[in-house]
């Protein structure tokens, strides 16, 4: 996701809440870092890396998180150029973006993505399920769930509505989460709301870390 303003500018990467701020120890990540296409290349040495690597000059989430509210578990980390040694690359103009919304209706059909390294997976390899939303009967919570084994490590991967396998392009809608333990079978992922509108909004703005509140 873009910041809408020139090459070699801010970028916004959207991740799940937990990936950004401990909300037991109360503080924010620090060291963050994106690499891009990590399946291809599986290193997270930036020259070998397939684009390069950035880093987060800033992280947004929201209060509800610091408190350990799953409904309200996304962030932002906005990261400013990067890439291999030398080079100064905007993000978006490097790889692509995707669009995002907020306050679109469920069920809906969406591909979730994400890195797990927990049990039969390793960390190594990009994953994808599909299929449609359900609403959380189970521990009430606002979150949507979608039936999915991946497991631990793939928190923060995205949600993509209108997904075209062909381009690769969708509409982000929500991320990788959590599940139960006695509900395994499913993945869970926040509803993007009007707070996650105002904590996009204050991402595209942020020159710090800033916990965003409701």
């Amino acid at each position: 996701m873009s910041d809408g303003n020139t090459a070699g500018a801010t970028s916004l990467v959207l991740t799940a809440g937990h990936c950004v701020y401990d909300d037991v120890v109360d503080v924010f990540a620090t060291n963050w870092m994106f690499v891009p296409d990590y399946g291809t290349a599986r290193t997270f040495n930036c020259d070998a890396a397939s684009f390069g690597c950035w880093t987060a000059q800033s992280l947004v989430t929201t209060s509800a998180w610091q408190n350990g509210d799953f409904n309200e578990d996304y962030a932002f980390a906005v990261v400013g150029p990067g890439g291999k040694t030398g080079q100064s690359n905007q993000l978006d103009a490097t790889v692509g973006a995707q669009e995002i919304s907020f306050l679109l209706s469920h069920p809906r059909e969406v591909f979730a993505f994400g890195y797990p390294v927990a049990k039969k997976y390793t960390g190594q390899t990009l994953i994808y399920c599909s299929g449609t939303t359900v609403a959380d009967t189970f521990g009430g919570s606002t979150d949507y769930g979608l039936a999915c084994d991946m497991t631990g490590g793939s928190s923060g991967g995205p949600w993509l509505a209108n997904f075209d396998r062909t381009t690769g392009n969708g509409t982000l809608t929500s991320v990788n989460s959590f599940k139960y333990y006695a509900l395994s079978q499913y993945m869970f992922g926040p509803y993007f709301d009007a707070y996650g509108q105002k904590t996009y909004d204050a991402a595209l703005a942020a020159t710090g870390n800033t916990l965003v509140t409701p």
